[in-house]
């Protein structure tokens, strides 16, 4: 199987951050270049190469959101973890990825928040259930954010209309590239 790119880009790991956030950037810049040139974001073909025969296996469309989003959040230095979505997690991984206290997230089941099965003394959440909930509190945080008055008062001149629209589409657009991909 040939490969689908005229040039051929390696993306070594190495441990030097500004070097892997560099190579990063050609993956992040690669991506954002086919969308802006095709018009659409259709997902590109994907190789799997084995570094010493170049055997190579094309990889499902499916995998290049994942592969994208992962290699974003490298490049801001986050770190990427994929979880399968049926997966349950502990009350301490919940708190992790919501980065609150456990006992934050105890109260937040306690009040019926987020639903959870309990096994023995040990309460389990469903990852799915716990990402719906991260959406949702985010959701809530942009409209709280969209509806701020300014000055702490809301104000009819021409200057506070410009700052509340303003307001109004951070929030929208936060809202809008933070939803979740299906996968």
């Amino acid at each position: 199987m040939s490969s689908p790119f005229h040039a051929t880009h390696h993306v070594p790991v190495t441990e030097d951050s500004t070097t892997r956030e560099k190579q990063l950037q050609v993956v992040t810049d690669f991506c954002s270049h086919l969308e802006k040139r095709t018009g659409r974001s259709t997902p590109p073909r994907c190789m799997l190469t084995d570094s010493e025969t170049n055997e190579q296996i094309e990889l499902p469309p499916q995998f290049f959101p994942v592969l994208r989003q992962a290699a974003e959040a490298m490049r801001r230095g986050q770190i990427a973890t994929i979880i399968p979505r049926e997966t349950e997690v502990t009350t301490q991984e919940a708190a992790d990825y919501l980065g609150v206290s456990r006992s934050t997230i105890v109260r937040i089941l306690q009040r019926g928040e987020l639903p959870y099965v309990k096994i023995n003394r040990h309460r389990r959440i469903r990852f799915t259930d716990l990402e719906t909930y991260r959406n949702m509190k985010q959701q809530r945080q942009f409209e709280a954010l969209a509806d701020i008055p300014i000055d702490g008062h809301e104000s009819e001149t021409p200057d506070a209309d410009h700052f509340r629209n303003i307001r109004k589409t951070v929030a929208a657009h936060h809202g809008a590239t933070r939803q979740p991909t299906d996968s």
